[in-house]
């Protein structure tokens, strides 16, 4: 060693010592690391790049008190098998009125969310240390379809809506036993089959082509019902007005002259033509707007607000099952019937 290494070793364990004296002076502890080591530590830690695997579960969820347990219970058990450090957890709450909420414990966070309004959003964070020193972190992020106060419009995100799941740590094997054991229980979380088929109008295009559709058959039954109100209207003056003469040679003039005298109004026809096209714009605007509430709502089901979930699928169930399957099912069989006669 040379002396200017020699000198810099000395000079730097000065230091050490002048720290450590002014340490025992205050009364305040100081932890004393040598830089070379830790920037070696980090130079090393930022080469690594650790073993993950996501995915994103983009659909309607619903997830529970019961199943976030269950969750939490079989991560602890994964990291428990390669760390020998306490596995720390994080759970950061979103709620439509734009406030949050942290919480460090699985059981507070279930015991105090979520009690007035409902969650738009819950991320939750697992980590550990394995005992070779490497991390070892699990995060779940599960997100609605609620709107933000203060965004443009109220109405719901559809796509917004899924779950993300993400799993790293040191061993390749550990991250895939371990996302495989959470997929299967993030596949618990998909919404019924009675609600499945509905999940097609999260995608816009099929929002779009159905409210064309909807346009199209409101355009039809208006044609329909203007066209065959104004006929009969008319063919009714026109029986009248040729039977009002006494005699038959003047009933047979006025038939003639009625036969070869132009028929109706300009304005009549004029509004017949256009409400129907009217009707069939605005009803795709309709639409194409609101087609997403036929997406069932996700839910992050926990605290008090849990109960408003309920009421909502009782409600959606009569509206979309009852009423609008039935009238259009209604209206179908008509619009057959009346291209078969």
């Amino acid at each position: 060693m040379d002396e200017g290494d020699a000198s810099a070793d000395d000079e730097g364990g000065s230091q050490v010592e002048r720290m450590a004296h002014e340490s025992a002076d205050s009364g305040n502890p100081v932890v004393v690391v040598p830089v070379a080591q830790l920037a070696a530590f980090l130079q090393d830690a930022a080469r690594r790049v650790m073993p993950r695997k996501t995915r994103s579960y983009l659909r309607p969820f619903f997830i529970d008190e019961a199943l976030l347990r269950k969750i939490d219970r079989r991560i602890r058990e994964a990291m428990q098998e390669v760390s020998s450090a306490q596995v720390l957890i994080e759970v950061e709450v979103r709620y439509a009125d734009l406030s949050g909420e942290t919480y460090n414990d699985l059981n507070e966070f279930l015991d105090n969310a979520a009690d007035d309004v409902e969650a738009e959003s819950v991320a939750i964070t697992w980590s550990g240390m394995s005992a070779r020193g490497n991390f070892q972190r699990v995060g779940l992020v599960c997100t609605t379809e609620k709107p933000l106060e203060g965004s443009g419009s109220r109405a719901p995100v559809p796509e917004a809506a899924g779950i993300d799941l993400l799993v790293s740590g040191e061993s390749r094997r550990w991250v895939r036993i371990t996302f495989a054991q959470l997929e299967g229980l993030i596949g618990a979380t998909r919404l019924s089959m009675l609600f499945r088929p509905l999940e097609v109008f999260r995608h816009s295009i099929y929002s779009e082509v159905g409210s064309w559709i909807l346009g199209a058959v409101a355009w039809y039954i208006s044609f329909e019902i203007l066209n065959n109100t104004v006929e009969r209207a008319e063919n009714e003056q026109r029986v009248a007005r040729v039977l009002r003469p006494e005699s038959l040679d003047d009933r047979f003039a006025e038939f003639v002259r009625d036969l070869y005298s132009p028929r109706g109004s300009f304005v009549v026809g004029l509004l017949t033509f256009l409400i129907p096209y009217g009707l069939l714009f605005f009803v795709q605007l309709l639409g194409s707007r609101y087609m997403r509430y036929l997406v069932p709502r996700s839910s992050i089901h926990i605290g008090l607000s849990s109960r408003r979930y309920l009421d909502y699928v009782n409600v959606f169930k009569f509206l979309i099952f009852t009423v609008a399957i039935g009238s259009a099912l209604g209206v179908a069989v008509n619009l057959l019937s009346s291209l078969l006669e």
